[in-house]
């Protein structure tokens, strides 16, 4: 767990990097979790590990401000995906739209759209930041 979702997320970050300086504007967007803001029963390795991506990209984000290169990340919640599909199979009963008080799971594209903003040209100013996509979920 700590290797797929932290250890991946440095080593990418910088194999990367001598391309990213080559560029105008350039930009590293890493992915956790709600779990990693707020932790998660019986999640521990997960919600640590994604609690480390969010310490690394405000790491980076500080230490790569200089050479012009921002670095945030995305906090899904639920998204409607086949791996959490067959999840909610194996767990008759939970309701985990009601979890959400936009009351739907997110979809792949609610994801994609937050992360072409992240790295448009609109988002420039931005850095070291977690944007939540989930619904409100965490505020929970």
């Amino acid at each position: 767990m700590i290797n797929v979702n932290l250890t991946a997320s440095f080593l990418s970050s910088r194999a990367m990097l001598p391309l990213l300086e080559k560029g105008d504007r350039a930009t590293i967007l890493n992915f956790s979790s709600i779990d990693g803001l707020r932790g998660s029963l019986w999640h521990s390795a997960y919600a640590a590990s994604k609690g480390g991506v969010l310490s690394l990209t405000r790491t980076l984000a500080l230490e790569l401000a200089h050479r012009g290169i921002t670095v945030n990340a995305i906090c899904p919640g639920t998204v409607d995906t086949p791996m959490v599909q067959n999840m909610l199979r194996n767990k008759a009963g939970i309701d985990r739209e009601a979890l959400h008080p936009l009351k739907r799971i997110s979809t792949p594209e609610d994801q994609a759209v937050a992360a072409a903003f992240l790295c448009s040209p609109e988002a420039q100013y931005i850095t070291g930041v977690s944007l939540s996509v989930d619904g409100g979920r965490a505020i929970r």
